[in-house]
């Protein structure tokens, strides 16, 4: 998809040419044969069929200037606009599961967003293995552009194919024209902001 509009502080000049396409079978024998070989994953309750995850990347993306340059976007605006897809792709959920490295944050900065939608519970601070199952296990998720969320995305899929995946047009404004398209599946949704991809302010 095209950006939506320019983003501030970016240079394309400077951008990398596209990524070579992933070889498919050979990262799924990768997750099969090495990530899932002796993982507990399999051994975590995941949440329920009708449920809807929504992970969300917002510590060192926002503290880190370089970070913030790079990889910030709108959170609040990507949620909302992502939830809404969600909903008309695939009907409202039973209830929404937020998984962050920053939970506080997200309950301050998006609870009134994703609250209207469903019930809302929160993961547990300083559980990354948590919430890796929790993305791994859910059937409809919400990924930030974090190369943790997307590996937990290939896991997941891995394991199940019937998932709804919804991924931010930007991953790197240093990457790919800031293009999130090498790094993710084809078979996920990529979610576009009407306003862009600027760079978030320092206190987001």
């Amino acid at each position: 998809m095209r950006p939506a509009g320019r983003t501030s502080g970016w240079n394309p000049g400077a951008a990398k040419p596209n990524n070579p396409p992933r070889d498919r079978a050979a990262l799924s024998s990768f997750i099969g044969d090495v990530l899932l070989a002796g993982s507990p994953l399999g051994e975590i309750a995941g949440p329920g069929p009708d449920a809807y995850v929504d992970n969300v990347h917002h510590r060192d993306y926002y503290t880190v200037d370089a970070h913030r340059h790079d990889f910030g976007i709108d959170i609040r605006a990507f949620v909302d606009t992502a939830l809404a897809l969600a909903v008309r792709d695939g009907g409202t959920p039973a209830d929404i599961l937020v998984v962050s490295d920053d939970v506080a944050w997200c309950r301050a900065n998006l609870h009134d967003l994703v609250a209207r939608v469903a019930p809302v519970t929160y993961g547990a601070e300083g559980q990354p293995l948590a919430d890796l199952a929790a993305v791994v296990h859910a059937r409809r998720v919400i990924l930030p552009n974090s190369t943790f969320s997307y590996w937990a995305g290939f896991i997941g899929d891995h394991l199940a194919r019937d998932r709804e995946v919804y991924v931010p047009w930007l991953f790197s404004r240093g990457m790919d024209g800031g293009r999130s398209e090498g790094q993710v599946s084809p078979a996920w949704t990529i979610v576009d902001l009407p306003g862009g991809w600027p760079v978030p302010d320092a206190d987001s």
